[in-house]
């Protein structure tokens, strides 16, 4: 799973692929699971959002990021709509990015932050240098496990 905090560091968010939607199937969607908790509420949910070659796509944004170039994409969704990402800015050897919750993944309860929601759940993070290698770590990990059956 990987795991961040956000800016204002009140929200936890940790997500990990855990599997195949269908483990029987030539189907290459996996199963995203999502935890978000902040103060005492706490959500989790696991949904077919991502494909095995999104899982490339997310290596090579976070591989760029990692090497202080800008991503090709400085958005990044996929065709489910409920897990996106977005480049803000590098600072200070730091990279800020925000990852969007919404439809099925938008945790159930609001933020007591001063976050500007509308429809989604945007929440800002900070990454240092260890936290994209982690990232990618974890990244490469799903791509050994879970490799596409097409």
């Amino acid at each position: 799973m990987i795991e961040l905090t956000d800016i204002t560091n009140t929200v936890n968010l940790q997500f990990g692929i855990v599997g195949y939607e269908f483990p029987d199937s030539k189907d290459d969607w996996c199963l995203l699971k999502v935890i978000v908790q902040q103060s005492g509420n706490r959500f989790e949910k696991t949904d077919p959002a991502l494909e095995i070659a999104d899982l490339h796509t997310l290596y090579n944004w976070f591989n760029d990021l990692s090497k202080s170039r800008l991503p090709s994409d400085a958005m990044l969704d996929f065709t489910e709509p409920c897990f996106s990402l977005a480049f803000i800015s590098y600072k200070n050897q730091m990279v800020t990015i925000s990852i969007t919750l919404s439809c099925e993944l938008k945790p159930d309860f609001c933020f007591d932050a001063s976050y500007d929601l509308q429809n989604d759940w945007t929440i800002a993070f900070e990454l240092s240098k260890y936290n994209l290698v982690r990232i990618l770590e974890n990244l490469k990990q799903w791509i050994e496990k879970y490799p596409s059956r097409i």
